[in-house]
């Protein structure tokens, strides 16, 4: 149960991660420059896998970008209504 959990919350981020882009008009290459990540490790995120390289700090910025919190952003999916 656990995992499920974890799995869940990892999907929610990189759904919201990728609506949150989608939703402010940014391409790829423009979220993954503000974010401070190569334009393959957005892509890796949009698609459902977390690379190594993504970091709280990276968390950070896409909270504080967005008006919300690190929380929410493995919370309910956004664009989800």
């Amino acid at each position: 149960m656990p995992n499920d959990i974890i799995d869940e919350q990892a999907a929610n981020l990189c759904h919201n991660i990728a609506w949150l882009r989608r939703h402010y008009g940014l391409t790829k290459k423009e979220m993954a420059l503000t974010l401070g990540l190569g334009v393959r490790g957005l892509s890796m995120i949009e698609n459902g896998v977390i690379p190594k390289s993504m970091s709280v700090v990276h968390l950070d910025i896409i909270a504080r970008l967005s008006g919300t919190s690190i929380r929410s952003l493995f919370g309910e999916r956004l664009g989800e209504d």
